[in-house]
């Protein structure tokens, strides 16, 4: 699914949401996960955002998905406080090294 933000007929946000199968020893079988969320950036912190994830978590509870999961990277301040506003924890962390 994809979910567009418009304001006075221009495109301001988008965000790609598609269903994935959790790992078995969660008790829900399926979440949504968010991906490429993007505002314009005159627009950000106006509520834009805001207003996405609002209307993926209606279209979630009307078709029975319970989760809703994201990749947010750590230098992503602007994403990490977005997501953390809108009631998202950081239920885990995922390590990377680069092998000379």
């Amino acid at each position: 699914m994809v979910f567009v933000a418009i304001v006075n007929n221009e495109v301001v946000g988008i965000v790609r949401v598609e269903e994935c199968k959790l790992d078995d020893f969660f008790v829900e079988t399926k979440a949504y996960y968010i991906d490429d969320l993007v505002v314009k950036e005159s627009l950000r912190g106006k509520g834009v955002g805001r207003t996405l994830l609002t209307e993926i978590k209606k279209v979630a509870k009307t078709n029975g998905v319970k989760i809703l999961k994201s990749r947010v990277y750590t230098f992503n301040k602007e994403a990490i406080s977005l997501m953390e506003r809108n009631n998202f924890e950081n239920l885990y962390s995922e390590y990377f090294c680069i092998v000379d």
